[in-house]
């Protein structure tokens, strides 16, 4: 049984939370033959207080390859006929502001065409769910869970991490790990034991995420059905939306950072959003609050103690990114670790994670921010549209004029701050020798690119399978028209230094065109590693590098 009573006195790895971020870490484990365990305090998912939802392609990517992604869609909670595009609205039953946006469109789409970016489609899903079945998953493949116990501290030595751990009924126990990894949320306490600040902005106000039901349904309110709903008039604005055919949640906000809405208010804020009166019965089911601020750790590592997912960041919802970015991690630091347990990897590559997440939250964090500004001041301009919800030339012009307006905001695209993550000054990127340079950075588009650290070009094969279903299960080099000599001198010298490795050869056109080289080394995650037109002249030491075991200047020397 996978499922413990009591943790054993000594893993691998034990995992700080078992939340969606926590699970995910645990199945990339557990797929590569490390069993971790997961001490999660509570004894059932919670399904009242739902958080996120927008599952991106990115992640679902993931679960195409952790044997998830029909889990996934199979688990959708509203009619596929509801999923119309994004209204944008005076109020759920309000006048609509412009026509939906992404209409026709997977809910949560990128600007781009999803299809032109990964293997996946994005999906509408809330939180629970995604826990389920992440966690599910990492059981089957083996690894295990102690419900109802929490870590209450942590220390450790050169050799290993002592975790004090406390069941549900108050018993305490002792657990050696040679590693912890903290997925236990913004008040982590493993965070706290190893002494790991959070860095934090000022805050610029306080939301309530509040869901209720709306017994009826849309058939109460008299409008027709949407997966999301986009609200602005001069007193509330913000999402808010089904995530089951009567359970809504809207995101009431921002308050001044001491004021906390009780029950009464969060009702009356919902019927506003709605454009209902007190005619209509709603039910609160659950409230929680986030501050609209930046905050991430000053650092995801410290000896053998690492911090993944909300105990690393938190940032408000506007991206959506939250759950999508920790769980990203979660699998760059899957591989990662288990390659160290497994004694082929260097230390280096926990710093590496370690590099490149922090570089992704804080990129993240300060776009999120940056839209919450936005909205701030997009707030005080509807404050002086008094005619927006009147009949008459002066409220059509109102509407109109705020209708475009909001179209091309919400049209532009984020796709490079959301998607592109690059990172070529990874101490486990070895830079190329040769080859075109990286294109430009761009915050709304993604511009493919094979340069080092950048992230492997997603295409389709001439068979209509990606070419990310040929890649490995740990290191893939691509032989795009490469010498044999150069292939056989990369393949040999990663069975030396036992680095699991598969090579691929493609004839494909389309392949060679993306990828610009024809030898590309891409890791576990489908990061590219290094590139070249062949061998590098020392291929050990370009291995060493990417495995953890040398610097990286050795290695391009």
């Amino acid at each position: 049984m996978n499922e413990l009573t009591a943790p054993p006195a000594r893993v691998d790895v034990l995992v700080a939370g078992g939340g969606p971020v926590g699970s995910a870490l645990a199945l990339e484990l557990a797929r590569r033959g490390v069993r971790p365990l997961i001490v999660e305090r509570r004894r059932a998912i919670q399904t009242a207080n739902v958080r996120a939802r927008n599952i991106s392609i990115r992640t679902l990517e993931l679960c195409r390859r952790w044997g998830v992604a029909g889990a996934f869609r199979s688990a959708q909670t509203l009619p596929q006929s509801w999923h119309r595009g994004t209204v944008v609205a005076t109020r759920v039953a309000g006048a609509e502001l412009c026509p939906p946006l992404g209409a026709g469109r997977p809910t949560w789409s990128p600007a781009a065409p999803w299809w032109e970016l990964a293997s996946e489609p994005p999906q509408d899903l809330p939180q629970y769910h995604v826990n389920r079945i992440l966690r599910e998953r990492a059981l089957e493949l083996g690894a295990r869970i102690a419900l109802g116990w929490e870590v209450a501290e942590v220390s450790q030595d050169a050799d290993s991490a002592t975790v004090e751990v406390v069941g549900p009924d108050g018993e305490r126990r002792s657990v050696e790990a040679a590693w912890v990894v903290g997925a236990d949320g913004g008040r982590s306490a493993v965070r706290r034991s190893a002494g790991i600040e959070m860095v934090a902005d000022e805050p610029l106000g306080r939301y309530h995420n509040f869901v209720f039901r709306l017994p009826g349904g849309f058939a109460a309110l008299g409008v027709e059905p949407a997966v999301l709903f986009m609200v602005f008039n001069a007193d509330v604005h913000g999402l808010i939306s089904p995530f089951e055919p009567e359970l809504w949640r809207v995101g009431i906000g921002p308050t001044p950072v001491e004021v906390t809405l009780e029950a009464a208010q969060l009702l009356d804020a919902a019927r506003r959003y709605l454009g209902v009166g007190p005619e209509i019965v709603l039910e609160a089911v659950s409230v929680s609050t986030h501050l609209v601020q930046k905050r991430v750790a000053e650092t995801l590592r410290k000896g053998r103690i690492l911090l993944v997912g909300d105990a690393v960041q938190a940032f408000p919802p506007h991206l959506g990114q939250n759950l999508n970015s920790g769980i990203a991690a979660a699998a760059t630091l899957g591989w990662a670790l288990a390659a160290v347990v497994q004694g082929w990897g260097g230390d280096t590559l926990l710093d590496a994670y370690a590099h490149e997440r922090a570089a992704v939250a804080h990129r993240l964090a300060d776009a999120t921010m940056a839209s919450a500004a936005g909205m701030a001041e997009l707030r005080a301009r509807l404050e002086a549209l008094t005619a927006l919800e009147q009949d008459g030339p002066e409220g059509e012009a109102q509407r109109a004029e705020l209708g475009a307006e909001l179209a091309a905001i919400l049209s532009a695209g984020s796709d490079g701050i959301v998607f592109d993550h690059r990172f070529p000054d990874s101490p486990i990127v070895v830079a190329q020798e040769d080859g075109p340079p990286a294109p430009p950075f761009d915050p709304e588009r993604v511009t493919p690119s094979s340069a080092p650290g950048h992230r492997a070009p997603h295409l389709w094969l001439a068979d209509g399978t990606p070419l990310s279903d040929r890649f490995g299960d740990w290191f893939t080099l691509l032989d795009l028209g490469a010498d044999p000599a150069d292939v056989a001198a990369v393949a040999t010298a990663a069975e030396a230094a036992g680095l699991p490795l598969e090579v691929v050869a493609l004839d494909e056109p389309a392949a060679r065109a993306a990828y610009e080289l024809p030898l590309v080394l891409v890791r576990p995650d489908h990061v590219v590693a290094w590139r070249g037109t062949g061998a590098p002249s020392d291929p050990l030491a370009l291995i060493d590098a990417i495995r953890g075991r040398r610097v990286r200047a050795e290695a391009a020397a």
